[in-house]
């Protein structure tokens, strides 16, 4: 089995950030900030082995570009697969109450 690179991009990044920082301010739980945190990492990290046990997602015109997510908590991973290279490209986290099409929208594929 080949073990996949996994790149988080920076709005990926900036996403997971403000999603701390409101937890952790805005509800005014440290704690449960950091716990997200730890939990992003770790479901991340799985994506290096076999990333594609995830399905596609539903919404277009990202199913047709690949993208597929795995749910953590109350949030979405979005990540896609770029299977030549063995690299899969975590593209943003997004709340699941939020209006997914909307968000997708400003999510940059690289």
């Amino acid at each position: 089995m080949n073990e996949y690179k996994v790149i988080i991009t920076y709005h990926a990044l900036h996403s997971m950030t403000e999603i701390r920082d409101y937890i952790a301010l805005e509800l005014s739980n440290p704690s449960a900030a950091a716990g997200h945190l730890e939990l992003f990492k770790s479901e991340i990290k799985k994506l290096s082995n076999m990333p594609d046990r995830h399905k596609l997602i539903d919404e277009q015109p990202w199913h047709d570009e690949g993208v597929r997510k795995v749910k953590v908590k109350n949030y979405y991973i979005y990540y896609w697969i770029l299977e030549e290279a063995h690299v899969v490209y975590v593209t943003d986290v997004i709340y699941t109450g939020s209006d997914q099409p909307k968000w997708l929208e400003q999510m940059p594929m690289q």
